[in-house]
């Protein structure tokens, strides 16, 4: 006796193109997981990277108002400018031909930035970013 199958192919193809695209949908998962964690990082980067600017110009803020002492850091200073806790902000004083040149650094984890102002005394008081330092608005 013999048994005639019918559409044994046609289910053959039917599993192949569905397991094609059980694949193809998967792989576009992925790379869409992968693009949504990427945007992620990006943008916590970008906010860190915006507090910690907001730390050095709250350090410029500071020495513009003449609030600060030569050496220090700002965590005593931190409720004037509504920064987080975990922003760190220092300054060193580098003495050179009579100018006040501090060193700036402002840090939140792994993030750093720095960049060096100058303060003159003399004639009149004022504080300037330092050409060269990692912005230059000239």
């Amino acid at each position: 006796m013999q048994i005639r199958q019918k559409g044994a192919v046609v289910l053959m193809l039917c599993q192949f193109f569905l397991l094609a695209a059980l694949v193809l949908s998967m792989t576009s998962a992925t790379a869409v997981f992968s693009q949504y964690k990427k945007v992620q990082s990006e943008a916590e980067y970008r906010k860190r990277f915006w507090l910690v600017e907001a730390g050095l110009e709250c350090a410029f803020a500071l020495f513009a108002s003449r609030s600060v002492e030569k050496r220090g850091s700002i965590k005593q200073l931190t409720s004037r400018c509504d920064l987080p806790a975990n922003l760190e902000v220092t300054w060193v004083l580098e003495t050179e031909k009579g100018e006040e040149n501090y060193l700036i650094t402002s840090t939140i984890g792994r993030l750093s930035l720095s960049q060096r102002l100058i303060v003159y005394e003399k004639p009149v008081y004022r504080v300037i970013w330092l050409k060269g330092s990692w912005r230059d608005f000239e």
